[in-house]
């Protein structure tokens, strides 16, 4: 039996995985209330889009995350690029390393594809995050701005 593997979300787990997707959500920002349209098209449209993986994180094949991510084409050259988009373990899951070897299975799996360089976006007061990425070698390239 592998001990570390991941496994794609079935349609079938869609409650579970939102469920976990909100208690993620929460965690990054306290004041998150999940809309309708939210429960009703985040997982659909993560399932739809082409080359975008759902996957839990199994250890001894218990559920103890998941993490979204994928490639996407380079904006002006003919390059892919590998894209961590969430990524995250249960909070009764953590200070076991765990997030060090599904980061490396994850960073397996699109270096796999043939991708140029892999990126990931922290919040910026997300200061376990940017310790962790850290760690994996990951280095600060840019700060993005928003405006609403």
């Amino acid at each position: 039996m592998e001990l570390y593997k991941i496994s794609p979300v079935r349609q079938s787990e869609k409650m579970m995985f939102i469920k976990h997707v909100i208690d993620y959500f929460t965690e990054l920002n306290e004041n998150f209330v999940p809309t309708q349209e939210f429960k009703n098209e985040y997982f659909e449209s993560i399932k739809k889009a082409k080359e975008l993986y759902l996957v839990w994180l199994l250890y001894k094949n218990e559920k103890v995350g998941f993490s979204i991510y994928g490639i996407e084409k380079h904006r002006f050259l003919n390059k892919k690029i590998g894209k961590i988009y969430d990524f995250y373990i249960f909070r009764n899951k953590r200070r076991n390393d765990l997030g060090n070897y599904f980061s490396k299975l994850i960073i397996s799996e699109l270096k796999r594809k043939k991708i140029e360089k892999i990126e990931l976006e922290v919040i910026i007061n997300n200061k376990i995050a940017f310790q962790f990425w850290k760690k994996q070698s990951f280095k600060e390239y840019s700060i993005k701005f928003y405006l609403k």
